[in-house]
């Protein structure tokens, strides 16, 4: 027979392992380009584990990389639009294909592990310069 505490004790370990990781965040973006828009100030300086799902675009890739605690960007249940015009704020334009991870997409981001959309067809040159990646 399980004692009443011994359940207890499973359950307060399981919560305090996904405490332990910090913050965990679910979005679904349902149109491209308004990723923006789903999080908050406070998501960028506390989330530490984020899944997406919906449509991104190369454009919904800044917002993504100001999450400063960022260790693990799970991509999986993600489709990539294609996206036309300015993203980095520099003076030239892209075109970045659908199913194409972008140009730069998560450069300079903390995050250690990326779970890629399962529709990529390329990465995009510097999508992961200067991130802290342990693994894909």
């Amino acid at each position: 027979m399980i004692k009443p505490y011994s359940f207890l004790l499973g359950a307060l370990f399981v919560v305090q392992s996904v405490f332990a990781q910090g913050d965990v965040k679910v979005v679904h973006n349902e149109t491209a380009g308004q990723f923006g828009n789903e999080v908050s100030q406070a998501d960028y300086e506390t989330v530490k584990v984020l899944t997406i799902t919906g449509t991104l675009n190369a454009y919904d890739f800044l917002y993504i990389r100001k999450f400063l605690l960022l260790d693990s960007l799970n991509l999986a249940g993600v489709s990539i639009d294609e996206f036309d015009g300015e993203v980095y704020h520099v003076s030239n334009f892209f075109f970045y294909a659908a199913n194409e991870f972008p140009h730069a997409g998560l450069r300079n981001s903390p995050v250690k592990k990326v779970v890629l959309p399962s529709g990529i067809t390329s990465i995009g040159k510097e999508a992961f310069k200067n991130a802290g990646l342990t693994g894909l």
